[in-house]
């Protein structure tokens, strides 16, 4: 699991989990986690898609929202776009 750095000015961070394959995706192995922490689900998304351009078209990174006591998978990225509708808890 990814050493996750929160913000200590800000209740809520957004950190990356990035996966080559599908079947990392699926045995929940991360090729990428980078030290980065982001400030919006916006910036997290542009480096997702940045990381999914640089890397593979079927790639795909989960951005994460961590809160003070709770974190969870808000977005689902891949090269076609993104998915909201995933909310799997961290």
């Amino acid at each position: 699991m990814p050493l996750f750095r929160r913000s200590a000015d800000t209740e809520t961070t957004f950190v990356l989990a990035g996966f080559t394959t599908q079947d990392a995706y699926e045995r929940r192995a991360p090729d990428w986690e980078p030290p980065d922490t982001f400030d919006s689900l916006d910036a997290a998304t542009a480096a997702a898609r940045s990381w999914i351009e640089a890397t593979s078209p079927q790639a795909q990174v989960e951005v994460m929202q961590l809160g003070r006591r709770a974190g969870k998978v808000l977005r689902v990225v891949t090269a076609d776009g993104h998915d909201d509708a995933a909310s799997l808890p961290i």
